[in-house]
């Protein structure tokens, strides 16, 4: 569920910044979330960096988590089955193709919230 409003506009958006009373609105700038890696990582726990390299979302997929979260009251551990068992094409290229397909397994016998 994404809020309605009106398009980024980058002038807009810097008038709220420095205005005390600004006269327009805008949408919030598009975020980005940027995952790091590190080589001791790698070395010291190489699926760990595996997982951190294969993993994206985005602000839409979270947001609507989110906002089901609030709306239906859910616990985070809720929140992540919810996800889990609805977007299984946005994480089981996360983990080994072994562990995807046992989570996959598991998560049928798992009632949603």
């Amino acid at each position: 569920m994404r809020l309605q409003e009106p398009e980024y506009d980058p002038q807009i958006w810097f008038d709220l910044v420095v205005n005390e009373k600004p006269d327009k609105a805008t949408a919030y700038p598009p975020a980005t979330v940027i995952v790091g890696d590190s080589f001791v990582l790698a070395l010291e726990a190489p699926e760990l960096s595996k997982f951190f390299s294969a993993y994206s979302t985005d602000g839409d997929l979270v947001g609507t988590l989110l906002t089901e979260r609030h709306r239906r009251n859910l616990d985070m551990g809720q929140t992540a089955l919810v996800f889990m068992k609805r977007h299984p094409e946005r994480w089981k290229h996360w983990v080994p193709k072994s562990i995807a397909e046992a989570l996959a397994n598991i998560l049928q016998t798992i009632d949603a919230p």
